[in-house]
């Protein structure tokens, strides 16, 4: 696995320690190796000792030190500008090493963990270099043309989310991804695909006949989605300073998360048509006409305020006061949807969308709330009942949780709502979302991977929003306090329907 951007914020917090987790558990194959692509002037023993810091701050499970010594082992460095040739070329020489070692072709997994404006030239330079055509065995390398390495099948791409940062941008480098590899070899990782809490939804929506019926806009009143995040954007403000959330949470997560709501049940239950079916569902959500956007649509920018996370009353910065962000910056760090979309099952139903850097507190779950019962057999004077709500807990904790009404004990006719819910435990914890991803890269499975028509579809939603944005010049940053919940016009969007926000 070749990782290019290795000394970068995902690789530290996520791919070390999910790769490191695997081999833990005996999940990767015996023969494994990483080399890691950075600009970075690193000898071997610099980039260990980078990897052993970002394990020892990252790892969330037991650490074992013959085990990472016999990981560590496994890694290797390359130094090389993505925009430069040089580094590419020493790069085949040595993953030829690898090849010749062991005399075979050893499959290849290119992941581009670095800023999306590095994807073009990262893809220029595998194609123009011949690594995008992985190897062939030394007894036929002889008969290939100077520079060709072999076929395809030895290697895949995994790039993560944004893939561009507007329709025309993403087309773009779909069209790129394209000319170089094969759809079958391209993995777009949305790593929410990853969570267990987000695969089990279909499991429940389609392996419990009981919600069938009521999975429409006869017995549903709204769904709620929520992705709160109470940190804000810490070393990334150089990333974020050009992509906002809308693009970089909406695009992807909140709409992966609403689409599991509402797709219907797969024709195949293999990956293309669980995909077919997550792309039939985006391509339905309805899009936003500039008109409707100051209606239907809230950004915000947090600014100072107060934390009280771990019983500590800490300051919090503004957004604009953060490291390598424009004192004047107009980007957005919360962003609100009120979405439906054109399938006759949810027609009227609304989708309400929220999420938000420097919140209350970190925290993603799904509520699907349904219509009011009436229960008139019981007569007048009963306490008015509140609607059942189906919530998908997806942070901190992982679970479903469903409230029903039932009568108090006693005389009078009281109700109470009574939670049933369960939550995953596991001896080992749960899986990694990026745990998960990895191995279904190895093993070619690539339902839990955003295909281009999906990419596309919501990206038409997403860039007519932000189109909309550019034409206001002054959106009146900041206008939330860091550690709130949020605008106050993201409040007034679902209290103008008569309803509220289910998490607060």
């Amino acid at each position: 696995m070749v990782i290019f951007g290795v000394t970068g914020d995902l690789t530290q917090r996520k791919l070390i320690p999910a790769l490191f987790h695997l081999f833990q558990k005996k999940l990767l194959p015996e023969r494994f190796y990483i080399v890691g692509f950075s600009r970075r002037p690193y000898t071997s023993e610099d980039f260990k000792e980078f990897l052993e810091q970002a394990i020892k701050k990252y790892h969330q499970h037991n650490f074992s030190e013959s085990q990472w010594h016999e990981f560590i082992g496994k890694c290797y460095y390359q130094q090389g500008d993505f925009g430069e040739a040089q580094g590419y070329l020493d790069l085949i020489g040595k993953l030829k090493e690898f090849d010749d070692f062991l005399s075979s072709c050893v499959p290849r997994f290119f992941y581009l963990a670095t800023p999306p404006d590095n994807y073009p030239e990262i893809l220029k330079y595998l194609h123009s270099t011949k690594l995008s055509e992985g190897c062939l065995p030394a007894s036929l390398r002889q008969a290939l043309p100077a520079g060709g390495q072999g076929s395809d099948k030895w290697t895949k791409i995994m790039i993560e989310k944004p893939f561009g940062k507007d329709l025309d941008d993403a087309t773009k480098l779909d069209e790129k991804l394209a000319q170089f590899f094969n759809e079958e070899q391209i993995y777009r990782i949305d790593h929410y695909l990853g969570k267990e809490a987000v695969q089990n939804i279909l499991a429940f929506r389609f392996g419990n006949t009981i919600f069938d019926p009521v999975w429409n806009n006869r017995f549903i009143d709204h769904v709620q989605i929520t992705i709160a995040e109470n940190l804000g954007v810490e070393t990334r403000g150089n990333f974020f300073e050009g992509v906002g959330t809308l693009r970089d949470m909406a695009q992807s997560h909140l709409l992966q998360l609403m689409t599991a709501i509402t797709m219907r049940e797969p024709q195949r239950l293999d990956a293309e048509g669980i995909r077919d079916a997550r792309t039939a569902s985006i391509k339905e959500i309805v899009c936003i006409e500039p008109a409707q956007v100051e209606t239907r649509i809230v950004r915000g920018q947090y600014g100072k305020g107060n934390s009280y996370t771990s019983g500590k009353n800490e300051q919090l910065l503004s957004y604009r006061k953060e490291r390598n962000v424009s004192p004047v910056s107009n980007t957005e760090t919360f962003v609100a949807l009120k979405l439906f979309t054109t399938d006759g099952l949810w027609d009227g139903v609304p989708f309400y969308l929220r999420t938000g850097k420097r919140l209350q507190r970190k925290a993603t779950e799904i509520a699907v709330i349904f219509k009011e019962p009436k229960l008139k057999m019981l007569g007048k004077g009963e306490k008015e009942v509140v609607a059942n709500t189906l919530t998908f807990q997806i942070e901190p904790t992982q679970g479903i949780e469903l409230t029903l009404n039932a009568k108090k004990v006693g005389f009078e006719r009281i109700f109470n709502q009574v939670p049933m819910n369960f939550t995953y435990r596991t001896p080992d914890g749960l899986p990694e979302a990026y745990e998960k991803l990895l191995v279904d890269v190895m093993r070619g499975d690539q339902t839990l991977f955003t295909r281009t028509d999906e990419v596309q579809a919501s990206w038409k939603l997403i860039s007519r929003i932000s189109q909309r944005w550019q034409e206001e010049k002054d959106p009146g940053f900041p206008n939330y306090p860091a550690g709130s919940w949020g605008p106050k016009a993201a409040e007034e969007l679902i209290q103008k329907d008569g309803r509220a926000w289910i998490l607060q």
